[in-house]
Formats: C-alpha cells, sequence, structure tokens
C-alpha cells in the first residue's frame, strides 16, 4: 500500500481508535477518533488497513500440504481442533505459506470467529472504508523491539505467533512507545502480514477485480521490462482457482525483471505500461495464452509456480493434479492449443499429485 490509512481499532468503544496516513514508507500525520465518527477519514478516499484488537484471534502454525482452499481449510481446523472451542462452521481461517520465524519456514493459520469477521467488514462499509488490509495487532507489530507493548485498552506480545491481552488482565511491565512510531511499523509491516481478507471476506477490488464472474485478466506480469503476461478466453471458475497463486508469483516476477518493488497490483502498472508503449508482447505473453487457454477447462488443476526462461523462451511451471490421468488430459490440452509441452514426472506428494512441466511453442526444440 503506498498511501492509504492505518486504523488501530480499540476493543472497547471506550478507548481510541489510533489512526495513521501512511504516504511513501512513512507516517505523515497520526490522530485519534471514536468508533462512530470515523467517517470523518473515509472521506479521503483511501485505502484503508484495519489492525484488530488481538484478543479476538489465535495464530497458529500447521503442516497441513497445499490443496483446494475450501479443503485445506477443513483439514487445518480439523488438526487444531484441540486448541478450538467453537464449531468449526462459525470459524474463519485466514492462510499464510512461506514465512520464517527463527530461521525456519513455516505456514501459519490464523483463526476468527465470521461474525466478528462480518461486524468488522459491515463496520467499514457502513462508514465508507475502502478496506484492503485486515490484520491482527500481534502480526502488524512484528519486529517492534518493544515487547510486551502497551496499548490503549491492550498489551501486545508482537509477532506473526504473538497475541495479545484485556489490560485488566496483566500485571507486568510493560513498554509504552509513541502511536507514529506503531503506525510506522505497522505500514512497513502490511505486505509481509497474514492478511485475514481471504476467502469469502476477500476485498471485491482484488486484483483488478478479475475474480468477479464474467471478468478477465489482461497484461498480469513484466518479464525484462518487456514481456506482457496476458490471460485471454478465461472461464471465471478458473481465474479463481488460480489468480491468488498467479497474482503472487506476478509480484516476484514484477521485481526481479524490473529491479523495482511490485506496487500493490502490478497488473495494473503493467497493463498502463503497456497502454503507454512501454511494454511490448514477447514469447512470454504467447506462452502464457497458450497455457491459460488450454487450462479454462480444467476447474480441478492448478498452477502452483510459474517462470519464464527467457534464454530458452520457455515457460516453466508446476501443477497440482487431482489424479494422473488428469496430467495427461493436461498435455493433450497444451497441445491442441499450439503448445510444445514437456511434462516431468508426477508423483503423489500428501494425498495430492504434483508435476513440474515446460511449455514451449509449437515447433521450437
Amino acid at each position: 500500500m503506498r498511501e492509504g490509512l492505518i486504523l488501530l481499532l480499540p476493543s472497547t468503544e471506550a478507548a481510541p481508535l489510533v489512526w495513521g496516513h501512511w504516504r511513501d514508507g512513512k507516517i505523515s500525520e497520526t490522530g485519534q477518533t471514536t468508533l462512530a465518527e470515523v467517517g470523518d477519514l473515509a472521506s479521503r478516499n483511501l485505502p484503508v488497513a484495519l489492525i484488530l484488537p488481538g484478543q479476538n484471534t489465535q495464530t497458529f502454525t500447521h503442516d497441513i500440504p497445499k490443496m483446494r482452499r475450501r479443503e485445506r481449510e477443513n483439514a487445518i481446523l480439523f488438526s487444531l481442533e484441540d486448541n478450538l472451542s467453537m464449531p468449526f462452521d462459525t470459524l474463519h481461517v485466514a492462510m499464510q505459506d512461506e514465512v520464517t520465524i527463527e530461521d525456519t519456514p513455516v505456514s501459519l493459520a490464523t483463526i476468527i470467529s465470521k461474525a466478528f469477521m462480518k461486524e468488522a467488514d459491515e463496520w467499514g462499509r457502513e462508514n465508507g472504508l475502502n478496506v484492503q488490509y485486515v490484520l491482527t495487532d500481534y502480526d502488524g507489530l512484528t519486529g517492534i523491539e518493544a515487547s510486551p507493548l502497551a496499548l490503549p485498552d491492550r498489551v501486545v506480545y508482537s509477532g506473526p505467533l504473538g497475541h495479545s491481552l484485556d489490560i485488566d488482565w496483566y500485571d507486568g511491565p510493560v513498554k509504552a512507545v509513541d502511536q507514529a512510531t506503531i503506525l510506522e511499523v505497522i505500514g512497513a509491516r502490511l505486505s509481509g502480514a497474514n492478511n485475514l481478507m481471504q476467502g469469502e471476506f476477500a476485498p471485491k477490488s482484488a486484483l483488478s477485480g478479475t475474480l468477479q464472474r464474467g471478468l478477465r485478466i489482461a497484461a498480469l506480469a513484466a518479464c525484462l521490462g518487456l514481456a506482457v503476461l496476458v490471460f485471454e478466453s478465461l472461464e471465471a471458475r478458473a481465474i479463481s482457482k488460480q489468480a491468488e497463486n498467479v497474482q503472487a508469483q506476478t509480484a516476484r516476477i514484477y521485481t526481479e525483471q524490473t529491479g523495482r518493488p511490485a506496487p500493490d497490483n502490478p497488473a495494473r502498472a503493467v497493463a498502463q505500461s503497456a497502454r503507454s508503449g512501454n511494454v511490448a508482447p514477447t514469447q512470454f505473453l504467447a506462452l502464457s495464452d497458450i497455457a491459460f487457454r488450454a487450462l479454462a477447462e480444467f476447474d480441478d488443476v492448478s498452477i502452483e509456480r510459474l517462470s519464464f526462461q527467457d534464454s530458452r523462451n520457455e515457460l516453466q511451471l508446476r501443477f497440482s493434479y487431482p489424479s494422473f490421468e488428469r496430467a495427461e488430459a493436461v498435455k493433450l490440452a497444451m497441445e491442441a492449443a499450439g503448445g510444445n509441452f514437456t511434462p516431468g514426472g508426477v508423483r503423489e506428494q500428501s494425498g495430492r499429485f504434483v508435476g513440474e512441466a515446460v511449455l514451449k511453442a509449437a515447433g521450437s526444440s
């Protein structure tokens, strides 16, 4: 988020809402208001990050492999059953993979009640807020030196696996930090924190609105500052299946190939650059078009990783298949779409089938 508002929500109506204006990597303005008067901030028409009191959430590590979102969510809940006291169907799960904690990569799941998420979502909408991030306070404050940290109405133990306590339940030493510093730490943490706006609570404008039925993705990634990855003729179900993984990888490719940090919406940035003539289609465009046209009818197959090797003019992909037979069907579809598709070995991994593959243009060696 290059510019926006950070709202540190209170845990009680009596406590103040602390806010900051994040712009170009720093907090330019701070203040306090009440939950009822937040409409004055909405008039600024900026993206908003809501920071929830951590007393309403719990974050755990897990080792559930990647699979369809709903299946994985259920598997995570069952694996954490002994730690949860509410019915599973009342809980929302926000997942985050490849998080490094003390030099160890882990997968995290933050659990929050759906009712609380809906309450926060409705509150934001009713007050005209363009909410794009919802974070826990302890995750947002990862990296702050002061811990436990005293906020106006609670004590926060910072970190991805941290927690928060009502201030009345804590009688030990705490550290006080000015609100500008607190907000700057949160602002710097936004891109690395676990955004709870996932699944049914995903922001409606995510990925330029392409997750909405009937819309398509255009110009999704730059390669060497020249190539545009364009997805044409994709059905909405295929987009929703693959967009989350592809968007994350797009940001990575954008940074690798341009040498600049990826903007909040790399798809929009690349599209604008293409329209202005600064980005021209290359082999990356053609291969990506073949791949995603071929997969348009495969709602049970997902791309977990993709990269383009410009020296060999090939697209390298990693797939997740429901069966060995489905892998062969993908190969035939890629070739029918005009590609030279070379699959690697498909292997079973934690109840699913994964395999790498290389895609080149038909006729190329």
